[in-house]
């Protein structure tokens, strides 16, 4: 993809990431800031998802989520410690593939992502457990503010979108540098990566919802909850 054409695509995609809904708000847990796990080996994929656990695993799953999905949070908070347990026995390896789903959900997912493979998994946990919290804001975004938005660079539509949203203010409460932040919200390359993750699991795994998974290859299309997975998952490791 050439750098012209890479632009028109993140334009055209904000188009349908603005008009995208946010989640709706639940009752808050307790704000603060992300909370240590387990030491597990972590790493980046070629793929650009970033997973847990052994690669010589027996078992790989492939979790495609939105950081805004009320259903990946359910699943996130149900899931999560058991994934981790198993990646850390060895038997699986967790892949996290980011599949955004509107403006907020680009912006929050560009902020953990440069936080490198350990702090991904910690602000993705931040993100979801605090999802309403810190999707509340971008509810307050006005119709003027959001014409401005469309009409900015693409490159900087994220960092308008996450200021407007008050996403800035409330990750630099949690830690992080602002000027740091600010910078990989207009990373044009982390935008790019992103933007290629999301197509990679519509044009090759079908993805079309939030979460949507993939078992040692096999794309599970009937299966969008720990209810659903957890039986497939135990039959997997059995063998």
């Amino acid at each position: 993809m050439t750098h012209t054409a890479s632009r028109l695509a993140l334009g055209l995609l904000f188009a349908f990431l603005l008009a995208a809904p946010v989640a709706a708000p639940r009752a808050a847990p307790a704000t603060g800031a992300p909370a240590a796990q387990p030491a597990l080996a972590i790493q980046s994929t070629v793929e650009g998802g970033f997973a847990i656990g052994d690669p010589k695993a027996p078992v790989t799953l492939i979790e495609y989520a939105s950081l805004t999905c009320p259903h990946c949070r359910h699943f996130h908070e149900e899931a999560m410690p058991t994934l981790r347990k198993l990646a850390a026995q060895g038997k699986l390896r967790y892949e996290f593939r980011n599949f955004i789903l509107n403006g907020p959900d680009f912006a929050a997912t560009l902020i953990a992502r440069c936080q490198g493979p350990a702090g991904f998994f910690r602000w993705t946990d931040t993100f979801f457990t605090q999802q309403d919290k810190w999707l509340e804001p971008f509810g307050r975004i006005t119709e003027q503010q959001g014409e401005s938005i469309q009409k900015a660079q693409p490159a900087q539509q994220p960092r308008m979108i996450a200021e407007l949203g008050g996403l800035v203010g409330w990750v630099t409460a949690r830690g992080l540098k602002a000027d740091s932040v600010k910078a990989c919200l207009s990373d044009v390359q982390g935008q790019e990566a992103v933007l290629k993750l999301r197509q990679l699991g519509a044009e090759y795994h079908g993805v079309h919802l939030t979460p949507s998974f993939v078992l040692n290859g096999l794309p599970l299309s009937d299966t969008g909850d720990w209810a659903t997975l957890q039986p497939q998952l135990n039959a997997m490791l059995s063998r």
